[in-house]
């Protein structure tokens, strides 16, 4: 017996193909293709810890928005991530206004993509961009 998805979950899933399709359509975007490469390995990553659909749409929508400011910053690997750039894109994040809830949901994010490089051997174990008990607003 199949298990009809619900509305939300249809949503949740053609979202995360329009942040996948975005990133990698030609002239959208101005991340390397291997930082491309990289997003695509790390939403693969999220799939198989089983990671809920929605919380794919958030992290991959998120870490598009990381990508997209190292990329600004002249980053085209993302083993190239120090702490700089992450202090420096909270930095902007708060220049925006953003509710804490809000800023802390893109650190989480964030901070799963690092675990993850760091897991795959992509950042160096030494490498700590992301200090989620600095990082995190307090709410």
């Amino acid at each position: 017996m199949t298990k009809q998805l619900k509305n939300d979950e249809v949503n949740s899933i053609i979202e995360t193909l329009k942040i996948i399709e975005d990133i990698d359509a030609p002239g959208t975007t101005n991340l390397s293709e291997k930082v491309i490469a990289q997003i695509k390995a790390f939403e693969e990553y999220l799939v198989a810890d089983g990671k809920a659909s929605k919380t794919l749409v958030n992290y991959l929508g998120d870490v598009k928005e990381f990508t997209n400011y190292l990329a600004s910053q002249s980053i085209t690997d993302l083993s190239e991530i120090k702490r700089i750039h992450v202090t420096d894109f909270i930095d902007s994040l708060n220049a925006k206004n953003l509710m804490p809830r809000t800023m802390n949901k893109k650190i989480n994010s964030i901070s799963c993509l690092c675990k993850y490089l760091k897991t795959n051997s992509i950042l160096p174990e030494t490498e700590n961009p992301i200090i989620l008990a600095e990082d995190r607003v307090k709410i």
